[in-house]
């Protein structure tokens, strides 16, 4: 007799089976010579037993037994199936990993002793209390119900965590010294209201301790007449220091709180005390052919006016306005104001020659001593 494997390749004619791949058959009178007769008054005795039992409510009990055991067959197909793994070798890894862990217990007597200790403790403390053991039960139930709605918003808030902890390194960084010297604060106040100290502290706070509630009333009042001023600095004042003037190639690139600075340390250079006229800035003024009208002043220009930055709105136009609104009511100022190439934001009148008096040297020798005497007064 011949023994075959499903992996077995397929015979061809001719071919001869190795000896070693082939059995003696079993004789039949091999298999009777196993029943001698204990072995059958035996394999009778069980024979009449099962009968008997089957007779007297066995086949039905049997019978009864089935729904159960199909249920019990049904999750044992389901283990089962889960020990057969979802990769190839899945079942020879778990075997692999018992055997290391069965292994190491048997190297390690001390400790699986003190295991199976622990475990004694655990299963007689459970047992101690199996009165409240199905609440427990019923509580783990609970939560594992509530778990997965639980993990799902703990997931959506692991995004924002994330930022947050990220936005928060930098301040804990700096966080230690501030902490340092925080804890020196905390401890001089410790110091400050030992039983020694408290009366002298409260005598010290009294006066400021009855002062406070007409300085909260104070504050209520002062409040709300400096909220529009602080609006007023913040929204309207403060963007336009903080802007930059956009002067063509004279731009300074910085922002305007610092042109001003800057235009003030010029001045306080300008008016140095180097003449005997005192500390003064000084200003002249040309003459030429252009007359200049800038609102109600007058004067002349040599040359005449390119532009204006920003824009003339014309005569009697007033930019907008409104001194009826509070400050922060009101346009922010616009730095960045389109310029005007054609001479609106003045009005330039070319003066005609013979309006310009003559005047003979005599004149302009007593004109020039006029000027003189009264610039030393």
């Amino acid at each position: 007799m011949m023994t075959l494997t499903p992996t077995a390749p397929e015979m061809h004619s001719g071919a001869t089976i190795p000896l070693s791949h082939t059995a003696i058959p079993v004789q039949f009178h091999q298999v009777l010579s196993a029943l001698i007769r204990p072995v059958r008054r035996q394999l009778r005795q069980t024979i009449f037993g099962l009968a008997d039992s089957f007779d007297k409510g066995g086949a039905e009990a049997f019978g009864r037994a089935m729904t159960p055991l199909a249920l019990a067959m049904r999750d044992t197909s389901i283990v089962a199936e889960a020990a057969r793994g979802t990769e190839p070798h899945d079942l020879s890894e778990l075997i692999r990993g018992l055997s290391r862990v069965t292994y190491g217990l048997g190297h390690n007597d001390r400790d699986l002793a003190e295991l199976l200790t622990a475990l004694n403790r655990t299963t007689g403390a459970m047992a101690a209390e199996s009165a409240g053991l199905p609440g427990t039960v019923r509580e783990i139930d609970d939560v594992l119900r509530a778990a997965p709605p639980a993990f799902t918003a703990l997931d959506a808030a692991l995004g924002p965590t994330e930022s947050f902890a990220a936005a928060i390194r930098p301040a804990l960084r700096i966080s230690p010294p501030v902490l340092r010297r925080a804890d020196a604060v905390f401890a001089q106040l410790r110091l400050a209201v030992r039983p020694a100290q408290l009366p002298r502290l409260l005598s010290t706070l009294r006066p400021a301790l009855v002062a406070l509630p007409a300085f909260s009333r104070n504050l209520r009042t002062l409040f709300p007449l400096v909220t529009p001023v602080s609006d007023c600095l913040r929204d309207r004042a403060i963007p336009v220091l903080d802007a930059k003037l956009d002067d063509g190639r004279l731009s300074s690139g910085r922002p305007v709180w610092q042109d001003l600075v800057h235009a003030a340390s010029g001045l306080s250079g300008a008016t140095q005390d180097f003449d005997a006229n005192g500390t003064a800035v000084r200003y002249g003024s040309g003459f030429g052919p252009q007359t200049l009208m800038l609102g109600g002043l007058t004067g002349r220009a040599s040359s005449p006016v390119l532009g204006t930055r920003p824009r003339w709105l014309g005569p009697g136009v007033s930019p907008p306005y409104r001194p009826d609104r509070p400050c922060r009511d009101q346009a922010p100022p616009k730095l960045q104001a389109r310029g005007d190439g054609a001479v609106t934001s003045a009005r330039t009148v070319p003066t005609p020659a013979r309006s310009l008096p003559r005047l003979t040297r005599e004149q302009l020798r007593r004109l020039l001593v006029r000027v003189t005497k009264e610039g030393r007064r």
